[in-house]
């Protein structure tokens, strides 16, 4: 298969760019640049031609004429290619039709494919529905991953992919390897190679269908023994990767630490609401961001795009992070509750054990860990709050060393903060400060 090469890797390179800066036509002087024949829609009209690749995003792209270079699209709804494309087609979009002719090949991630023209090259899909329909040609091969799999049209070369429900049919002209829940092989279908594949249960192959060479079935590991052996080993791989992390951050921000298992341990309500709230804003930052899509100025989308997509993605990245952490302050709260000693690294290893133990019952993990998460999430960032302003990364002093006669004894810090100045923001938030409220070490 020729497609997945490095060449074809600067494509979406491009189109993630193209997701971002907008639609943009690329012409030479004299010849038809992409036109823009609406708020919503990038339109290669029929007779126009473009003379390089083009890069075109948009609610709607559609190619009537002729482009003498690749494809690169982006759309949020379809992408329409009943024209001529003389080089490959990449596109991500909510659904694709080719209707027309690609003179390379196709790849392409979205909701449904449907291809009722011509493919000199190859197929690549993944998503939802790939359609090959009656009278249709790909003349390389057909692979990818789609939910729902119908070829009956005609594919020069190998049909290879994974599918839950897949029908063949038309002229395959290699092999054919599938992974499939449901296969069925339908009247009138004629393999030139082998059929191979990999199901639960026995394919459907009608009386019909012809397939030149054999027909293997390669039985499927049972899903308990697959599923559980990768439920297991990622569940050893989090564990360990979340008592690294979780030790990490309490060393590398001590300050922040100490006040979010404070904030963990003594309003878990409050916490928890923060959390929620901190979940919610990336969601109204994207709603804000995409509403003009819907009212009556919809070519601000991109530019707001454009813009604000940093910001968004700078935004999620922070509550993510925050959220893989969030269970640290909660399970360091718990252990130094039960340990009633001072050392905030006991206490999150304990606390991590229960937690993990919790994690264990079916039932029960279901309901602990999201409110773990909140609460740490909420908790984190009350932390970061109360300890705004604080750029120390001092460590607390190593308790127990005699200071010499007529010196000043030592003050454990964490952060700027010593010792009275704990106390202090103790009493301004209304906690005791009793031998179990010493700061983070």
């Amino acid at each position: 298969m020729g497609f997945p090469c490095r060449r074809h890797l600067l494509s979406w390179v491009v189109l993630a760019g193209v997701l971002v800066a907008g639609p943009a036509a690329a012409a030479t002087p004299g010849e038809v640049r992409a036109e823009r024949a609406s708020a919503d829609l990038v339109l290669v009209r029929e007779g126009d031609v473009v003379g390089e690749d083009l890069y075109a995003a948009g609610n709607r792209v559609r190619i009537e004429g002729v482009i003498e270079g690749d494809l690169v699209a982006s759309a949020t709804r379809s992408t329409e290619v009943p024209g001529r494309v003389q080089g490959d087609v990449t596109v991500v979009a909510r659904s694709v039709v080719v209707t027309g002719r690609v003179e390379g090949a196709v790849r392409v991630v979205a909701g449904s494919l449907l291809i009722d023209g011509e493919v000199d090259g190859d197929v690549w899909f993944g998503g939802g529905t790939l359609v090959l329909a009656d009278g249709a040609r790909v003349g390389g091969d057909v692979a990818g991953w789609a939910a729902v799999w119908d070829t009956t049209g005609e594919v020069g070369r190998n049909v290879l992919g994974r599918s839950i429900d897949a029908r063949l049919g038309g002229e395959i002209g290699g092999d054919v390897e599938l992974d499939a829940w449901r296969l069925r092989v339908i009247d009138g279908t004629m393999v030139a190679g082998g059929l191979t594949y990999r199901a639960s249960r026995e394919a459907q192959i009608d009386q019909g269908a012809t397939v030149t060479g054999s027909v293997t079935r390669r039985q499927s590991l049972l899903p308990n023994v697959r599923f559980r052996s990768l439920l297991v080993l990622t569940w050893i791989l989090a564990a360990i990767g979340f008592i690294v992390a979780g030790l990490l951050s309490l060393v590398a921000v001590p300050g922040i630490a100490q006040q979010a298992v404070r904030a963990a341990g003594s309003s878990p309500l409050r916490s928890a609401a923060v959390g929620v709230l901190a979940l919610l804003l990336p969601s109204a930052v994207l709603l804000l961001l995409t509403a003009p899509a819907a009212g009556p100025a919809p070519d601000l989308v991109l530019p707001l795009l454009a813009v604000g997509l940093p910001f968004f993605l700078g935004i999620l990245g922070v509550v993510a992070l925050a959220a893989a952490l969030g269970a640290v302050p909660v399970v360091t709260a718990v252990g130094r509750r039960i340990l009633r000693r001072r050392s905030a690294f006991a206490g999150f290893l304990l606390g991590t054990v229960l937690l993990i133990g919790l994690l264990v019952v079916p039932l029960v993990r279901w309901v602990a860990l999201p409110v773990v998460v909140l609460i740490g999430l909420g908790a984190w960032i009350i932390g970061a709050w109360r300890s705004r302003g604080d750029s120390s990364w001092t460590l607390p002093a190593q308790p127990g060393r005699h200071r010499s006669e007529g010196a000043e004894p030592p003050s454990e810090q964490v952060g700027d903060a010593s010792l009275d100045d704990d106390h202090r923001l103790q009493a301004e938030a209304g906690e005791d400060a009793g031998p179990d409220a010493g700061p983070v070490t």
